[in-house]
């Protein structure tokens, strides 16, 4: 027998049956195309914009423990008496800074510690170099600020974080973060190379390819302040112990950093501009 209806017709009907039926059973019928949307978008790296700035009160707080060990500073103190709420300016500036920062993957990304960090100390940068100083005599001092606020931590902290960057556990992580930063998820991010060690001259090692620190201060401008950042480096691993072994860096040849750690052993690093 024909057919009475076009099949259009037949065809619709049935899809409004179906709305309707799900509609009543309250299943969102739009709900597989929302998650194939969804998923187009998740796609693309996120930018978690507030990342940031949801943390700023304690990203300040953490920098102000710097400023507190600057004051033990001669020449720091020089620099507050001749310019009064110097503190307070570099922390003004530093929360400019925060707002602008590269999401690089937060708390799932070991490298983030390190670029807030920096962070603080670019605008430390920016603010003293507007008052004059050398970018020789600012990065002497950030560097005698770091090491003054690492002598004032307790000696456990120390031997908990030399333990911890030796562990198969943490070395691992950094294999494994090695790994996910060559994909260049995120653009201001590190890349990098794990380097297992050779059972003798080093425990482990990283090359970096990319610096986010480089890339963060080039932004501003500000690039020939990083070699004193990579002298924290030289720093850390004299208090901690972590025999840091580096012949080059990106900030200072161009050539990609070659960190090698060997536990216990003297720390031995080519620096332009600190020994």
């Amino acid at each position: 027998m024909k057919n009475k209806f076009p099949l259009y017709i037949v065809i619709g009907t049935i899809l409004f049956t179906v709305f309707i039926l799900l509609h009543t059973l309250a299943i969102d019928p739009l709900a597989p195309l929302t998650a194939w949307l969804r998923c187009l978008v998740c796609t693309s790296p996120p930018t978690h914009r507030g990342y940031y700035t949801e943390r700023e009160t304690q990203l300040l707080k953490n920098f102000s423990y710097y400023l507190k060990s600057a004051r033990s500073l001669k020449d720091y103190n020089v620099l507050e008496a001749t310019y009064p709420g110097l503190s307070s300016e570099i922390l003004d500036e530093f929360k400019k800074i925060i707002r602008d920062l590269p999401y690089i993957g937060g708390e799932n990304d070991y490298p983030t510690k390190n670029l807030e960090e920096s962070a603080g100390f670019l605008a430390f940068y920016k603010v003293v170099k507007s008052k004059g100083m050398s970018t020789k005599d600012a990065g002497l001092l950030s560097c005698a600020i770091y090491k003054t606020f690492l002598e004032s931590l307790p000696q456990v902290v120390d031997q908990e974080f030399q333990s911890k960057l030796f562990s198969p556990a943490y070395q691992e992580m950094l294999k494994i973060d090695a790994e996910e930063s060559q994909k260049r998820i995120y653009s201001g991010d590190w890349i990098e190379v794990f380097v297992s060690g050779d059972g003798k001259n080093f425990d482990f090692g990283l090359d970096y390819r990319e610096c986010g620190i480089i890339k963060l201060y080039e932004k501003y401008g500000l690039s020939e302040f990083v070699p004193y950042q990579c002298a924290f480096d030289i720093i850390m691993s004299r208090a901690t112990n972590l025999g840091l072994h580096r012949t080059t860096t990106l900030a200072e040849n161009g050539k990609p950093c070659d960190f090698r750690y060997k536990k216990g052993a003297p720390t031995n690093v080519n620096s332009t501009v600190y020994r």
